[in-house]
């Protein structure tokens, strides 16, 4: 009988840049010394480019491959309003020849049209996806968000 998908949850917020070399050398090492099958990761004030080039630094030759599952700009800063790279998302860091499918991704946030305001840039993302593993099929439904801390 096949094991069970091991998985691990971690999120950041990486203050309009990546999570950086060092948070994603630990996860790397936590994939490794856990033998994870993969890690899902929610980022509020991520760069997702610098993301992307901050792990395919890493994991070039891993056996591990980024799946991006959900993403929702937002800016905290004039200079990401424009530039569409800063927000929240959701990651799989998954081994390779697991299948992974995005089933759905909902976008919540306080205000739509307010896009000057912390009203358009505080919410969530809901990714719904199904990770296929040894014949197994897993439904996982994960929030990620930037909460508001001066409103309920």
């Amino acid at each position: 009988m096949p094991m069970p998908l091991k998985v691990r949850v971690a999120t950041a917020n990486c203050g309009n840049d990546g999570p950086g070399l060092s948070a994603l050398r630990q996860i790397q090492q936590l994939l490794a010394t856990d033998d994870l099958d993969c890690l899902v990761l929610s980022g509020q004030e991520l760069d997702c480019k610098a993301f992307m080039s901050q792990f395919n630094q890493l994991f070039s030759d891993s056996p591990y491959l980024l799946v991006e599952l959900g993403w929702m700009h937002t800016h905290t800063k004039l200079a990401h309003m424009f530039d569409r790279n800063t927000g929240i998302g959701c990651f799989l860091i998954a081994k390779r020849g697991i299948d992974i499918e995005l089933l759905e991704t909902i976008k919540s946030r306080r205000s739509e049209v307010r896009h000057f305001t912390d009203r358009y840039n505080k919410g969530g993302l809901i990714s719904k996806f199904r990770v296929t593993h040894h014949g197994q099929s897993y439904v996982y439904h994960h929030i990620s968000a930037h909460l508001d801390s001066h409103q309920p």
